[in-house]
Formats: C-alpha cells, structure tokens, sequence
C-alpha cells in the first residue's frame, strides 16, 4: 500500500476547480432562474402584506369610528333616561300635589259635612231642651198652682220636683 499521506491531505487541484465551476454554474442558473421569480414573488407577498397592513389600519380608523359613535350613542341614551327620570319625578310630584288636594278637599268637605251635622244635632238638642223645660216648665206651674200657699212651700214643692226628676 503505497499511499501517499500528500494525497490524502491536500484535495486535488482539478476537483476544487471542477466544484468550483459547477458551483458558479448552480449559482448562475440559479439566479437566472430561480432568483428573479423568488425576488417577485417576495416582492408580490409584501405588497399585498402592505395592502393588508393599510386594509387593518383602515378598518382600525372604522372601528375606532364606531367606538366613538358608540359611546356617543350611550352618552346620548343616557341624558334622554335622565331627562325621562327628571320628567317622571316631575310628574309623580304633580300626582302627589293632585292626589293632597283631592285628599284635602275630600277632609274638608267630610270635616264641612261633619261640622254642619254637629249644628244639626245641636240644634235638635236645644229644641228638644227647650221642649223638656218647657214640658217641666208647665210641670212645675201646675203642682204650684195647685198647692199654692206660701213662698216656703214653693220652694219645697220645687225642691220636690227637682228630687224626683234626678231619680
């Protein structure tokens, strides 16, 4: 075996030129070939990732449009229910006022009614007074008149009277 160690070691002149030209080849078909078509390709992929870039800030300005509006709308909703709160208190206090003053004018006429009813019965009984003192009255005469003798026995015939109507 004669092999020699210079071989071994150092690579062959003509096989580094060999690979060397077919690499300029590869790297020449390649860049003819496949460089420009991969080159536009990439190009054609970030035009239309910048076109979707430009589509989402677009659609980001619409949306943030919308969220504007949005919160316009619920600050919109929110004076009317305000508005429609304040409106119902307003009302209920005109209800209230109206309901008092019914309630006040239904006392007054029931304390008029009642007042004009105590009158009545005051009446009847200073009518029905008068009639008993009146009745008594001729009583009185009477049993005077018929043991009419002296002022000491009047007075003991009222006094009489007077016994006998407490009983």
């Amino acid at each position: 075996m004669n092999l020699d160690i210079k071989e071994l070691l150092m690579p062959n002149v003509w096989t580094i030129i060999t690979q060397l030209c077919a690499t300029a080849v590869l790297l020449f078909v390649a860049k003819k070939f496949l460089w420009n078509p991969v080159h536009k390709m990439l190009d054609q992929r970030a035009e239309a990732l910048q076109s979707k870039l430009v589509e989402v800030d677009k659609q980001k300005e619409g949306l943030d449009y919308l969220i504007k509006d949005a919160k316009t709308q619920v600050l919109d909703a929110k004076r009317t229910a305000d508005e429609i709160i304040e409106q119902a208190v307003v009302d209920a206090e005109v209800i209230k006022q109206d309901v008092l003053e019914a309630a006040n004018e239904t006392a007054a006429e029931k304390l008029q009614k009642a007042q004009e009813d105590i009158e009545f019965e005051q009446l009847k009984l200073k009518e029905n007074m008068y009639n008993e003192i009146v009745e008594i009255s001729l009583e009185v005469a009477s049993k005077l008149l018929s043991e009419k003798v002296d002022e000491q026995t009047d007075r003991k015939a009222i006094e009489r009277f007077i016994e006998e109507v407490k009983k």
